[in-house]
């Protein structure tokens, strides 16, 4: 049985190549919206949501909170480019599974195939190199940020 997914896209030009993607990994997308509509995202009867949440006023909307508030029993799943670990962490404490844009197509199938049948996501993305060279030349920044 395929796992229902309502797309949260504000670009509808990725929607047909999200479709094909969602459709290998074993779901269908059933509805999809390139906005948030409290009216529309509180009918979702959906299992999953992919919700592209870059395009969300970061302070002023956390697109995560809003959708969750209006849809409680769908899971959501964060597709994003995001790099801040503030927002990421909020994404994951709000129980949201947070996958990066930079995944290829197969790699992205995979790991929806994984969601839809409960498995842990794999982790195919190793933090950036330069990261650590940062981190070893300068000794003075703090971590905790």
């Amino acid at each position: 049985m395929s796992r229902t997914v309502f797309v949260l896209e504000p670009q509808a030009v990725f929607l047909p190549e999200l479709s094909r993607i969602v459709a290998a990994a074993g779901g269908r997308v059933t509805t999809f919206s390139e906005a948030f509509d409290v009216i529309e995202i509180a009918a979702l009867r959906e299992e999953y949501a992919l919700l592209d949440l870059d395009y969300a006023l970061p302070g002023v909307l956390d697109g995560l909170a809003y959708f969750s508030g209006a849809a409680p029993k769908v899971k959501p799943i964060v597709l994003t480019n995001q790099h801040d670990f503030r927002p990421l962490a909020r994404y994951r404490e709000a129980g949201a599974i947070v996958l990066p844009k930079a995944l290829s197509c197969t790699e992205l199938t995979h790991a929806l195939r994984a969601i839809f049948q409960g498995d842990a996501y794999p982790i195919t993305h190793e933090p950036s190199r330069r990261l650590k060279t940062v981190r070893d030349e300068y000794v003075g920044i703090d971590l905790r940020v």
